[in-house]
Formats: structure tokens, sequence, C-alpha cells
């Protein structure tokens, strides 16, 4: 059951800090650097269980289906409808953190908004710190 995440959680934890970091800065890096952070750390908790992820940027596909969902602990198990549905909205906004509304010519500092690139963050964290719990649980040597 347990095979390696490489190095996929501590990408995470780095993806959270440069998120906070950047936050007063600049809104659309903290909301990228968030998504980076949400893609790393439920990619890691798929490789842990051996589960193949699509090599794009979400997750929720697979994570949401029930051969996946069975394989977790049931504390888990209860958090993955919120992590997929977080999994898909940073999905999405990744494309207009980055790129804004093309169609529109709109840049994407003109989108998003300091609150909302706080709530993204805390929304980033909440499943950074999921996973972490269930990394945890299975290797309580490195917790």
């Amino acid at each position: 059951m347990m095979n390696t995440a490489g190095d996929f959680p501590q990408r995470a934890r780095l993806a959270l800090q440069h998120a906070r970091e950047s936050l007063d800065q600049n809104v659309t890096l903290s909301i990228t650097r968030s998504e980076e952070a949400t893609e790393y750390a439920l990619k890691a908790v798929l490789m842990i269980f051996g589960v193949n992820y699509p090599r794009d940027h979400g997750v929720h596909q697979v994570l949401g289906t029930r051969e996946v969902y069975d394989r977790f602990p049931e504390w888990f198990q209860r958090q993955i409808p919120r992590l997929v549905m977080l999994s898909l909205i940073f999905s999405q906004l990744r494309i207009f953190a980055r790129y804004g509304n093309e169609r529109l010519g709109t840049p994407p500092n003109d989108i998003f908004t300091q609150h909302e690139a706080e709530v993204y963050l805390e929304d980033a964290e909440e499943v950074v710190e999921t996973c972490e719990r269930l990394f945890a649980e299975l290797n309580p040597s490195e917790a």
C-alpha cells in the first residue's frame, strides 16, 4: 500500500510558504502557489496509496471515485468530498490566476481580490494539513 510520495509533501509545504509570503505583494501569485500546494499534497496521497493520477493539475476526478475512496481510512473518506471540490476549484482558478481572462483581455490582478487570495490560502492550508495528518498516521516515525 505505501509507495513513496517523493518530495511532493515538502513541495506542498514550500508552496504554502510562498503563498503566504506573496499574499501582500501579489495576490495572483499567492493563489497560484495555493493551487500548487493543494495539487502536490493530493498527488502525494494518491502516490502513497498506489493510485495513478493525471499528469494535469486537477486530481478531483481520480480522488472522487469509489475505487480510490475505499482505500482510505474512514476519517479521510469523510474529507474526500471537500478535497475533491477544492481540487476542482483550484484547477480552474489556476488558469485565471496565471493568465487572467484572455477572451476579455483582463489581466489576473484585475480579477482577484486580497480577500479571495486569503480564502484560497486558508483552503490550501486545510488540504495540506489534512494530507499531512494522513501521512503522519501512515508513517508515525516521520511525524
